[in-house]
């Protein structure tokens, strides 16, 4: 009986280092469909994070195998015999505003996270900046899930801040 289970369907375009199997170029991977059955960005090469089935973590790029995203059925074999691997899921990223906004592994996301792990985390002030997100963006990414025209005003405010937070100190000359 073929796997019913459906799937966010991927090749590999870099090496996910330390994940069990490793995740290689060329590959096929099937990470478990999201629960609103919508799979992350639908063309071209993009980051996305990973979790194995022992709890390692990787980032790595990957490009949709299929137009569209929506979850599908993982195939058997990748084109021309490509390995086709499973049991990886998606790595939540605790951007909870920017996930709403922009979508889990948009590259604005993935541009809030190396901030905050490669800047804000390594200072006192930034390690209370974060802690103080966490506690209050949950509930207004909750209204912003249900109210699209405000996920397009905070998508414009974010664009600032983005803009702003990526020109920082080890951007600016002097």
């Amino acid at each position: 009986m073929a796997d019913e289970k459906k799937y966010c369907v991927y090749v590999v375009r870099s090496d996910f280092l330390g994940l069990k199997p490793q995740l290689a170029v060329g590959a096929i991977v099937c990470v478990d469909c999201p629960e609103d059955g919508q799979c992350p960005n639908s063309t071209g090469e993009f980051t996305i994070n990973l979790t194995d089935a022992e709890g390692n973590k990787a980032s790595g790029r990957v490009s949709k195998l299929n137009y569209g995203t929506k979850c599908e059925p993982c195939p058997e074999k990748g084109p021309g015999g490509a390995v086709v691997q499973r049991g990886f899921k998606f790595t939540p990223t605790n951007c909870f505003i920017a996930t709403v906004v922009y979508g889990a592994h948009s590259h604005q996301v993935i541009a809030l996270q190396k901030l905050r792990d490669e800047y804000y985390s390594k200072h006192t002030f930034g390690q209370l900046l974060i802690k103080t997100y966490y506690w209050m963006s949950p509930p207004i990414a909750s209204v912003l899930s249900k109210w699209p025209g405000a996920r397009s005003v905070s998508r414009w405010i974010l664009n600032i801040v983005i803009r702003v937070l990526t020109k920082g100190p080890e951007h600016t000359n002097g």
